[in-house]
């Protein structure tokens, strides 16, 4: 289902906040158990980017899942060390994206010292499903980074980065699926 390939990792600081993708940063095995927690007819329909948008999309809670957690403990040491802190898990869920169902343009936080750590959950993806995250800048005038779903990869970002999760195209007929972990900067102890 899922192949595995050498990780590269491509990685900037965008005006102190941190960005970095990481390809191939999932061992296939534990992406394939994911894929099956992803299966299950436990999601829910309604949730927004913010409280304030009128798209609703699907989601589904993740916080006690074994191996959502063991993902974050393996990519942990790859991500950029922050200070003195280490990095928490404050929730973590996944979003589901259909044909016509994006988010909007949001902050997952205002506040320094969070993170965001976005998995790409698809086994198969063509760059021709679209989907793609949009990263802007602060004043929204212009996109930074521009990230395409893609088997196996993970990006972290400052959570004050604004940012939107596109919706696939025609051609993709299932859920565009990512894995959000809110995580929190706190000191080492």
């Amino acid at each position: 289902m899922h192949n595995s390939i050498a990780c590269t990792e491509t990685g900037q600081q965008t005006d102190d906040k941190y960005f970095r993708i990481i390809d191939n940063g999932v061992d296939t095995g534990l992406a394939d158990r994911i894929w099956e927690i992803l299966q299950r007819p436990d999601w829910r329909w309604g949730q927004r980017s913010t409280g304030k948008t009128p798209q609703k999309f699907w989601a589904k809670d993740l916080d006690d899942e074994e191996a959502i957690i063991e993902l974050f403990e393996g990519v942990k040491h790859r991500l950029p060390t922050i200070a003195d802190n280490d990095l928490v898990i404050r929730k973590v869920y996944a979003n589901g994206h259909t044909h016509g169902l994006g988010g909007s343009i949001h902050q997952d936080n205002e506040s320094p010292g969070f993170y965001t750590l976005l998995y790409y959950a698809n086994p198969e993806w063509h760059p021709r499903f679209g989907g793609e995250t949009q990263y802007y800048s602060d004043d929204l005038s212009q996109v930074i980074h521009t990230v395409l779903p893609s088997p196996l990869r993970l990006v972290f970002f400052d959570a004050r980065i604004p940012h939107f999760g596109s919706p696939p195209s025609r051609e993709f007929w299932d859920l565009r699926i990512t894995v959000a972990f809110k995580l929190q900067a706190v000191p080492k102890t």
